[in-house]
């Protein structure tokens, strides 16, 4: 038997402080780098705004301007001067905290249910209360983990192996889903740092282009932790609604490939992992930027090589890798076939021990 939702509950989170302290440490970081940039940019906007205002009087005399243009193209000048003299207030950290409040706002709405749940997520703030309830889940996944693992007998050896089977998948989707919120901090700390250049190209009509993508690269970095959020929250919601992973719940004899629930238990952790990956491409199907999975794809792979060198000491581990492809093509009788085909073979041996 595992512990209660309630000593899961007294733990520590340590991904909500780890998140905190990044965002914090990031902030600092621009505001730095907002006041490193200031007086150069400023002299950068005169400069580009002199040779552009020598440019608009030579095609005046030469009659190929025109007058409405130029006066629309000098409104743009002006908001630009304005937006880029007001960094002296800290607009560069405004834009940071702004976006990053927003993020975290949206993100949370679909995982209200789970943040109303749980008080830890509920003494939590912004994004650390979107890796609160990731965290939390796992907590709950690992505790009847445990559970299984520790039903284990001399008879049944193979408890241990199907405990491995339920938590791996949810480990994994819980750095997944840690990735995707301390990525979204870095996209918007690095729009931010260029918030600068931006503003100062969205005063000229070659570089406003740049400001409207800059814009976009915000609004997607928005909606890919939203989608991560969204895939989180409805696999969440469907661990909570299987009787099988009650907190609490004696499961020893449940967990079983040849058991429906215990099966979908299992696929659920790694769907969550795989629809967290599509939610970068949907955010750039709408937005039409052009984010990509590269730091899921590094994470994958560390957490993958940690993984075989893993099963490399352990004999049961060993076995299922090597059984991989032929579990997967079986189905949940076929995975519930080989299971047993190990474990007959781990008695056998035992015996003539």
């Amino acid at each position: 038997m595992g512990a209660s939702s309630s000593n899961i509950e007294q733990l520590p989170c340590f991904t909500c402080k780890a998140v905190l302290l990044y965002q914090e440490r990031s902030g600092e970081y621009i505001q730095t780098i907002s006041e490193t940039m200031l007086t150069p940019m400023t002299a950068l906007f005169v400069s580009v705004a002199a040779l552009w205002v020598v440019i608009q009087a030579y095609k005046l005399l030469l009659g190929i301007a025109n007058p409405f243009d130029i006066a629309r193209e000098f409104f743009f000048l002006s908001v630009s001067w304005i937006f880029l003299n007001s960094q002296a207030q800290g607009l560069i950290i405004t834009v940071f905290n702004t976006t990053i409040d927003i993020m975290g706002s949206a993100a949370s709405v679909v995982l209200q249910d789970s943040i109303d749940s749980s008080e830890t997520a509920r003494n939590a703030s912004g994004l650390s209360q979107l890796v609160a309830v990731s965290e939390l889940g796992m907590r709950t996944i690992l505790n009847v983990g445990w559970a299984v693992a520790a039903s284990w007998t001399i008879t049944n050896p193979l408890t241990i192996l199907y405990a491995l089977f339920l938590i791996i998948p949810y480990f994994i989707l819980m750095i997944i889903f840690f990735s995707h919120v301390v990525v979204a901090i870095f996209r918007v700390m690095v729009v931010s740092a260029f918030s600068p250049f931006l503003i100062l190209a969205f005063g000229f009509s070659w570089g406003r282009e740049m400001a409207y993508a800059g814009l976009r690269t915000l609004l997607s970095s928005i909606m890919v932790l939203f989608a991560a959020s969204l895939a989180l929250g409805s696999i969440m919601y469907g661990v909570s609604s299987l009787d099988i992973l009650e907190p609490g719940k004696d499961i020893a004899s449940d967990a079983t490939f040849a058991n429906p629930e215990f099966f979908l238990a299992v696929a659920l952790g790694w769907m969550g992992s795989a629809f967290m990956t599509e939610a970068v491409g949907i955010a750039n199907s709408i937005t039409g930027s052009a984010l990509s999975n590269t730091s899921i794809g590094i994470l994958t792979a560390g957490m993958a090589s940690t993984a075989m060198a893993v099963a490399a000491k352990s004999p049961i581990a060993a076995a299922v890798v090597g059984k991989g492809a032929s579990l997967i093509q079986g189905g949940p009788d076929g995975i519930a076939q080989e299971i047993e085909n190990i474990k007959n073979n781990l008695l056998k041996k035992y015996r003539k021990g």
